[in-house]
């Protein structure tokens, strides 16, 4: 696969992943949590009077030889959430997961004038994370990605005006083994009032489905793992089950129905397994806001490619690490 274009190191950590990047002259490092669904880009910096300590040193501009302070005339100074400017153009924002600690940043990769995507001027980008066990690296990449091979499948992006930040997808169904869930026509369809729909998310490891489809899908694994349920609450799952650590569990194969592409994950996508504790559980969870998120667990070693010219979503099983 050849490309052109700007590429970083995407490193699976506990709870996520974090992308290496570098702001200022002379270039300062900094990891930050790459995220599709927020344009904000965020970073610790001086003056600071809460910032935690961090492994690389605080970016402090009056250091930088290309920092410049941007005039309230700036398009980037009259996006919609800012109402008011003065003349450093100082503002508030927040971000979907509204936290500012235990990561150095955030980089919006979303559809806003202000993620990296928009003002770097690129159409395409793409982004291959690891999975959460392997050791290896992904990789994202801001350019052109040769897409011409015969396993790629490409599904349309919707856009909602309600959240015009999201890259939304069409799901026509899920299918768990041999049975398509019997979900309702239309459920994961946006709605009128801007909510529902599907959004893929690397900022959340977990995929959340909304109900009914939850509930389905977690009753079509009982019946056909046939294994005893476990409450695993606790540990942050939804769905579990228990089995003999020596024994050889097969596990049903879970397919999206988007428009236009079926994809059927590898187990480890969608499975977690705790061997120990003889524990099989769904990284899968009721969503609770209303909206169907695609986490980053089910996109793991699956080349993800944005067109945003053609406003479609290209991918293909990979080995992120070969990249």
């Amino acid at each position: 696969m050849t490309f052109s274009g700007l590429t970083a190191e995407i490193e699976s950590v506990d709870g996520g992943y974090l992308v290496k990047l570098a702001i200022g002259t002379p270039a300062v490092p900094f990891l930050a949590s790459p995220t599709t669904v927020t344009n904000l880009i965020w970073t610790q910096c001086e003056p600071c009077e809460h910032c935690f300590n961090q492994t690389t040193p605080i970016y402090s501009s009056s250091n930088s030889s290309s920092f410049l302070k941007l005039p309230c005339a700036h398009n980037l100074c009259k996006a919609s959430y800012i109402h008011s400017c003065n003349p450093d153009c100082r503002y508030k924002q927040r971000y979907i997961g509204g936290s500012s600690e235990g990561v150095m940043g955030v980089v919006g990769l979303g559809r806003g004038p202000q993620s990296l995507v928009y003002q770097l001027g690129i159409r395409k980008f793409s982004y291959c994370l690891p999975h959460y066990d392997d050791e290896s690296n992904g990789r994202l990449l801001l350019g052109y990605e040769d897409e011409h091979q015969n396993s790629i499948q490409s599904t349309p992006l919707v856009l909602n005006p309600s959240n015009s930040s999201f890259y939304y997808l069409t799901l026509h169904g899920i299918t768990v083994g041999s049975t398509r869930l019997l979900t309702p026509e239309g459920m994961f369809k946006v709605r009128k009032d801007g909510g529902g729909g599907v959004i893929i998310n690397t900022g959340s490891m977990f995929t959340a489905l909304e109900q009914p489809a939850f509930g389905l899908l977690k009753d079509e694994f009982k019946s056909q793992l046939k294994l005893p349920f476990s409450d695993q609450s606790s540990l942050g799952y939804d769905a579990c089950f228990s089995f003999e650590p020596k024994s050889n569990v097969e596990v049903p194969k879970l397919i999206y129905h988007f428009d236009g592409a079926d994809l059927e994950l590898p187990v480890k996508n969608y499975m977690a397994v705790d061997s120990q504790n003889g524990l099989l559980c769904l990284v899968i969870l009721e969503a609770t806001g209303g909206l169907t998120i695609f986490g980053g667990i089910h996109q793991s070693n699956i080349n993800m490619m944005l067109d945003l010219e053609r406003e479609v979503l290209s991918f293909v099983p990979a080995q992120c690490k070969q990249l």
